[in-house]
């Protein structure tokens, strides 16, 4: 997974998460992120622990309520997820 460090805060916003398991070229927008990195779901865990590291509540909430299943589900099973068409309100 990639995190992005934004330039900005929107409390109203839309976000849109993309999850592929695949070789990519990684090129952030300077503009929109200031920072960006590939961590594993452990790292992550470990990195929301971090009370030196900022996020915002969305973010957690979006790992905790779906991120951390489907990151569970990406070798197998991740079907059940594609076709999604709700806009989940957080």
């Amino acid at each position: 997974m990639a995190l992005h460090t934004s330039h900005h805060s929107h409390l109203d916003s839309v976000d849109y998460i993309l999850i592929i398991k695949a070789n990519v070229d990684h090129t952030p927008n300077p503009n929109e992120v200031r920072e960006s990195k590939f961590v594993s779901k452990d790292e992550l865990q470990t990195m929301l622990k971090n009370e030196t590291l900022k996020f915002t509540p969305w973010f957690k909430l979006i790992c905790e309520s779906m991120l951390y299943k489907w990151w569970d589900n990406l070798d197998q099973g991740l079907e059940k997820y594609t076709g999604e068409k709700d806009i989940r309100r957080m």
